[in-house]
């Protein structure tokens, strides 16, 4: 091994140097949280924007019938694609809603699980499904 190359604990620095240590923290710190809040302002404003078809016409909600945003028209796709038996679709549907619940087994495995239709019978999950179905299908 090259100990030449280790730093030192920071214990056996002096305390200018920590001093400065901790101060390029603190600026790298900084830096990393306006780049993030950049980003998120950023994907913010995308989503915000009237989504468009290919001719360049705002697309329009089949709900309300007023022109929708990109959040919208991503938030109508992954509903479909849920109503198609997309798994991750669901998931994210759920997860939006806060309707799963992930806890941590004993045994180190993920349970996830989907509180509000934990208690349903067979026949009162066909009939929500069928009722999210139709609901899709007017939109």
């Amino acid at each position: 091994m090259n100990n030449g190359n280790l730093k030192p604990k920071t214990s056996d620095q002096d305390r200018e140097e920590a001093r400065r240590n901790g101060r390029k923290g603190g600026i790298a710190s900084g830096a990393a949280r306006r780049d993030k809040r950049n980003f998120r302002e950023t994907l913010e404003a995308i989503l915000s924007r009237p989504n468009r078809d290919r001719s360049g016409d705002p697309v329009v909600s089949p709900v309300t019938g007023k022109p929708m945003s990109v959040r919208e028209s991503i938030i109508m796709q992954t509903i479909a694609a849920a109503m198609k038996g997309n798994i991750r679709a669901v998931n994210t549907i759920l997860d939006v809603l806060g309707e799963r619940t992930i806890r941590q087994e004993l045994t180190g495995g993920l349970d996830v699980r989907c509180t509000h239709y934990d208690n349903m019978k067979d026949d009162e999950l066909k009939a929500e499904a069928a009722r999210l179905k139709e609901i899709i299908d007017n939109a």
